[in-house]
């Protein structure tokens, strides 16, 4: 009997949902893995929401956990570690790690394989979950300061409102 595997994937804007951006093709690449291991896939799950959001209280991550308390999963693949969790601590993802084990599931990712069982070993994973953080860090910082520099050149609305005057560009 094959091992029934479920897909999660997750993007971090509506954006990148609405047109589609990544969700295809982590898909796609986790149906690979599967197909590779000679699994069975039972479920797919795609979320659109920050990965400061834990796994659990995403629509589709809900979804997944159920599915896994009622025993269809046997192993759950994602793409990379940052679709599990990129929030500051790292303490999500070790949640969602410990709670697929303690489930009896086993967790994949398309680029690095199975995660480690022993602790010495998970601080692989651990740099890697903190290295999708700190990456998350700096795209909110160059979001921020582009979206500053732009403010600063350009004159947003119609027409100034009253009681004000336009100086400048």
């Amino acid at each position: 009997m094959t091992k029934r595997a479920a897909i999660y994937a997750r993007v971090s804007t509506d954006e990148q949902a609405a047109k589609g951006y990544s969700l295809p093709t982590q898909l796609a690449a986790c149906r690979e893995y599967a197909l590779k291991q000679g699994w069975t896939v039972a479920a797919e799950y795609a979320d659109d929401c920050s990965g400061t959001i834990p796994v659990r209280e995403r629509p589709e991550g809900e979804r997944l956990y159920q599915d896994v308390a009622a025993g269809k999963i046997e192993a759950v693949v994602l793409y990379t570690i940052d679709r599990a969790a990129r929030d500051e601590d790292v303490i999500e993802f070790l949640i969602f790690k410990r709670d697929m084990k303690a489930a009896g599931v086993e967790l994949h990712f398309c680029d690095s394989g199975k995660t480690a069982d022993d602790p010495i070993a998970g601080i692989v994973d651990y740099f890697k979950a903190a290295q999708a953080s700190d990456e998350r860090k700096k795209i909110r910082e160059r979001s921020m300061r582009g979206r500053r520099a732009k403010a600063a050149v350009t004159w947003v609305g119609a027409k100034v409102p009253y009681g004000y005057r336009k100086i400048g560009i």
